[in-house]
């Protein structure tokens, strides 16, 4: 059994952690930098002390809920939603996405609340950097949403593989930022998801189509660029 002070450190911990993880939001914080030290830190920190996102929360927390994300650019529509279902899946949560007139994509996240938050801490990260290297790039304004989706798809099949060695319980060391590896608990996760969206809307979800390139040469553009995209402070 721990003793008081054991306890009172990994509580100290967490609370440092949770704080941390709120700075390195983009929603929260506008400096890019401090953002950025932030989820370092955090990731070091659960690092040293063996912490998941599950441990960062308390039993309500650890509650599902349905959390909505709301996107205001209709060009936005084709892509995100690549990179948020990848950060989804990798955090135990389910997502799907709905758009109407007004609105142009809002994304739908279900899952604990530590997992939705981190969930939504990544994928944001992620949207901004490819946006800002598609506004660089070297490429006509019409080529950039082609750009954009191939960085989108590439992101998707790196979080997949990083996915693919947490369920197996392997632990990437090149890094001292690095979280540390996950057990295989996405079979429980999903069906709990899957369950609480049953509940809630009394039909099974249906799957989305996948959006297409028009400019071939953007897109592999955008999937080779998005390899130098760096993941290890933020996901892996």
């Amino acid at each position: 059994m721990e003793n008081v002070d054991s306890v009172s450190r990994r509580d100290s911990v967490i609370r440092t952690v949770r704080g941390l993880l709120s700075l390195g939001d983009s929603n929260n914080n506008d400096n890019e930098n401090e953002a950025m030290l932030s989820m370092e830190k955090a990731s070091y920190l659960m690092a040293k002390y063996n912490l998941t996102m599950d441990d960062l929360y308390t039993d309500k927390d650890e509650q599902r809920i349905e959390d909505r994300i709301v996107e205001t650019g209709g060009s936005r529509a084709q892509w995100t939603r690549t990179i948020w279902n990848a950060t989804s899946q990798l955090n135990f949560c389910k997502y799907y996405s709905s758009k109407n007139r007004v609105i142009a994509l809002t994304h739908v996240l279900i899952g604990t609340q530590g997992n939705v938050e981190s969930t939504k801490i990544m994928a944001q990260y992620l949207t901004e950097t490819v946006e800002n290297m598609a506004r660089t790039a070297n490429i006509r304004g019409a080529q950039k949403s082609a750009y954009r989706l191939g960085a989108a798809s590439r992101l998707y099949w790196r979080i997949m593989a990083l996915k693919e060695e947490r369920a197996k319980g392997v632990q990437v060391t090149n890094n001292p930022y690095n979280l540390p590896a996950l057990a295989n608990l996405y079979r429980v996760h999903e069906t709990a998801n899957d369950a609480f969206y049953t509940e809630k809307y009394k039909v099974r979800l249906r799957k989305g189509t996948r959006a297409t390139a028009k400019d071939i040469k953007a897109y592999s553009l955008g999937y080779t660029d998005a390899d130098n995209i760096p993941l290890n402070t933020q996901i892996e």
